[in-house]
Order: structure tokens, then sequence, then C-alpha cells
């Protein structure tokens, strides 16, 4: 049956009633993101499966068999050392990983770490995803492509190209409008360039929406974020190696994303020290075994602690990056500002229609009953 997908990444429910057009949608619904960031929620979207079931939370991991640096092991701490200008020691990184995953994001990893991470997270729309997706098992949705348009105006382009692929006759199309994000990172949720882009995307997606019904009255749309956004107010130094010493083989390794901390502990003497800093930190939550059984990153391999900050702060300086962004996601799930947004209207569609979608592990049914339907 004819189903438009429209992706809208880092749309808040709350900012929901700032885009009129989108909110009167017959059916809308408030999804709690899973924990993490998009490579892990785009999995829980489009493939239905939680970390736990894809074997990996976040993009890299401590895996030093499959590491960039793995072959200069013996001697990246002493470059780290040496290399302190900054430009210098990212410099060198740089070379060292230039054919390590093409196209990838390289994280702010101290030289001397190279050896220990590997980057095992895959994107939904890879060969290497380890599951089925809703573009694996539908190969008549068509995906607008993003490459080659600048940050900032790849939604407009975007858009143009899916209303000429409407017109062209295209009745499964999944169509991702990306801006927002990259937005709110650099200028706030709060800021004047947020509300202008949603503005602008609540054109967009009635243009689309309407010339796809338009062309096809037996089809169904669906507008769909992975998580929301929030501004960013403080940043947080973490004072982990004053508590238990550097990290290293058989004591401990740690990787911080941006809200999002993980530690493997090797020396178990160390466990109570660590556990204890993040439990009285006061500057977030450690997640228990049975919160993080409930949302599908129990796997020990994702750390044996994993914590999470509070809305609005962040890790300066974090292995993910060098600085604080001006807004940010990734916090505890049941936070309010993190919540996304599921919406549906055309043939079919009414009020009742998202009951019991609450969470984006939830979307990827109706997504598959959508692509399934039998021909009118």
């Amino acid at each position: 049956m004819p189903t438009l997908i429209l992706f809208i990444d880092a749309l808040p429910f709350d900012d929901l009633a700032r885009l009129p057009r989108l909110a009167a949608w017959p059916a809308t619904a408030r999804l709690k993101p899973g924990f993490g960031y998009s490579i892990n929620l785009h999995g829980e979207l489009f493939a239905g499966k939680t970390p736990d079931q894809l074997g990996f939370f976040g993009e890299w991991a401590l895996d030093g068999s499959r590491a960039p640096g793995r072959r200069y092991r013996r001697i990246l701490p002493l470059l780290d050392r040496v290399l302190r200008p900054y430009v210098l020691n990212r410099g060198l990184q740089s070379l060292l990983t230039r054919r390590y995953r093409p196209g990838r994001i390289m994280p702010n990893l101290p030289l001397g770490w190279l050896a220990d991470y590997s980057l095992i997270g895959e994107k939904v729309d890879s060969p290497r995803f380890p599951a089925p997706t809703v573009f694996s098992r539908h190969p008549q949705l068509l995906r607008v492509p993003t490459t080659g348009l600048a940050k900032g105006s790849r939604d407009a382009a975007v858009t143009e190209r899916a209303a000429q692929a409407i017109a062209g006759g295209a009745d499964c199309l999944y169509v991702p409008l990306i801006d927002l994000d990259g937005i709110g990172h650099s200028h706030r949720r709060s800021g004047p360039q947020w509300a202008e882009h949603l503005g602008h995307l609540d054109e967009w997606v009635d243009l689309l929406a309407d010339g796809f019904l338009a062309r096809h009255p037996d089809g169904q749309v669906y507008a769909l974020s992975d998580h929301g956004m929030a501004d960013v107010h403080g940043a947080v130094k973490l004072e982990l190696e004053a508590v238990a010493g550097r990290p290293g083989a058989g004591r401990y390794h740690y990787f911080s994303d941006s809200t999002l901390l993980r530690v493997w502990v090797h020396d178990q003497t160390l466990g109570p020290a660590i556990a204890g800093y993040l439990q009285e930190a006061q500057v977030g939550r450690l997640i228990d075994h049975d919160e993080r059984r409930a949302w599908g990153i129990s796997d020990e391999r994702f750390g044996d602690f994993i914590a999470v900050l509070d809305e609005g702060l962040c890790f300066k300086p974090s292995t993910f990056a060098r600085n604080i962004p001006a807004a940010m996601h990734g916090y505890h799930p049941d936070v309010s500002s993190q919540h996304a947004v599921l919406a549906a209207c055309g043939a079919g569609i009414g009020a009742d229609s998202l009951a019991g979608v609450e969470r984006t592990l939830h979307v990827h049914a109706v997504l598959e009953r959508a692509l399934s339907r039998p021909a009118a």
C-alpha cells in the first residue's frame, strides 16, 4: 500500500504544538526513546531491536581485537604524552585512522586508547547491520538521498527531491529531514534558529503529506523522530581517575559520551570505589541492573557500570567531543525533553490508530503493518 515516512531528526514531542499543521494530524503519540544515541534508537525505530538484541550500545566499545591502533599498542601512550598540543594529537590520530572506517566520525579518544576501542555500532542502512530492517525487508521503500548537501540546507533540498519523486509517482518513500539535530547542537533548542526551522518543517511536512495523499488517496503518511533535545547549561569534568587511578589493562576502562558514561572494571577491588564515586557525584544517575534489563542494555559487554548525566549537563571533555554542545540528547528516557514524536494521517488513520505506541521500540511494528498492507 502507498506509504510515506517522514523522519525528523531530534524533534521533541514537547515542541509538537509549535508545528500546528503536524499537530493537527488525526493520530499522534509521545514516544520514550531508549537509552543512548541515534545509532541505537534507529535500531529500535526501524528494526524493533534493543541494544541487547543488536549486540552494541553506542558506536564505540571496548574491543582491542578490532581497534584502529592495535598495531601501535606499545608506542601510543608515549605519543599521547609527547604530542600535547591538541591539534598535533588529533592530527596524528587522523593519520592513524584515515583508513579505519571511512565516512564514520572519529571520537575524541586519547591516542593511547586507540588500541582498546573499536567502532562496532552499525547504522540501519549499512549492509553490516545485524538485523532485518524496514529498509531491507521492503526494497520498494525508496530513500531520498542526503549526500552532497550542505548542512543547514539539506532539509529544503530533500523536501524538493521528495516532492519531485511524489509527482513522478513514487508510492513508497522514506524522507530523512536531519538538520534540526545539528541546529540544536549549535544554536540551542531555545534559540531563534531552532524556532525558524520548526516553522519550515511544518510547511514541508504538510506539503509532502498533502501531495502524497492527493496522488495516493489510499495511502498513509507517518512522521516520526528518534529523540528530543535539551539545552545544555553546565559542564561536568569527570574525576574518575582521581578515585580509581589511571585506566588500563588489568585495571579498568571508561568511555564518556557527551551524556553517558560506561565503565569496564577488570580489577574487582576497584569496583566499590568507582561505584561510590558514580553514586555520590550528584551530577547523574547510575543505572542499576533491573533498569538496564528493562531498557535492553543489560549486556555485560556494554560495561559493568552505565551512568547518565542529569538533563542539561555534558562531560567536558568527553571521549566523544572536546567541548560541550549548545543542546544535547541522550539523557534518561523518562525526561520529557527527550521524548520523540510519531504522527500519522491518511486512509484508515483515526484518533486511536497509535494507541499503545509509547516507545521508539514500538514504531517498527507500526511501519511494518503500513508497508505490508495489501493493495487496495
